[in-house]
């Protein structure tokens, strides 16, 4: 199967995102407002999301990598403090949100 993903170009899926984290069902309900946990409108965090799409084959995900990295500036926490509250590996938010500062 991996060798049939790489003849044909698809990226292989090697992270999966729990979507029970409680932030989450936040976004992926788009009649909640995000305003309070993002500092941020829904309508500005698509924006945000289109302007720093880039393309990428491995990772969480441009629209995931923002919701974090945004998170994180809204909050004043920790990698590890918004890693848990995403569920995402300490050390893969670590080089991401760099990385996501760089493009912004």
């Amino acid at each position: 199967m991996l060798v049939d993903q790489l003849m044909t170009g698809a990226p292989t899926r090697y992270c999966a995102i729990n979507f029970n984290m409680p932030i989450l069902c936040m976004w992926f309900d788009v009649e909640t407002e995000l305003r309070q946990d993002f500092r941020l409108s829904r309508r500005a965090m698509h924006s945000l999301q289109r302007l720093l799409q880039r393309e990428q084959d491995h990772g969480w995900g441009n629209e995931l990598e923002v919701l974090i990295y945004t998170y994180w500036l809204a909050h004043g926490l920790s990698y590890r403090v918004v890693s848990r509250v995403f569920n995402v590996q300490f050390t893969a938010s670590f080089t991401e949100w760099p990385r996501t500062y760089g493009t912004i």
